[in-house]
């Protein structure tokens, strides 16, 4: 199981680095390839759904940045606002 998880951030910050040097379109499809989820070569035509375990595993990271900015965000707000100085 652990191993799984960090092969999964593994490939995950390949990517990422891979798209950080070519953002190109070209290097964007070749993410969806390094992942190696047999799901994703569906043919053309053919209508399937994900499993749920491979839905996750696509959307993993663009969930925990959005929730990781939400906190940040609502971190750097409440700092600001209790330096704020109180006047009545």
């Amino acid at each position: 199981m652990r191993a799984g998880v960090l092969g999964c951030l593994m490939v995950a910050l390949a990517a990422t680095a891979a798209l950080a040097k070519d953002p190109s379109p070209d290097s964007v499809k070749g993410l969806y390839l390094a992942t190696d989820f047999p799901a994703l070569t569906i043919r053309a035509g053919e209508q399937a759904t994900l499993p749920f375990g491979e839905s996750l595993a696509l959307i993993w990271p663009q969930a925990t940045g959005l929730i990781a900015g939400c906190i940040g965000l609502f971190t750097i707000a409440y700092v600001a606002f209790q330096r704020q100085e109180a006047r009545a």
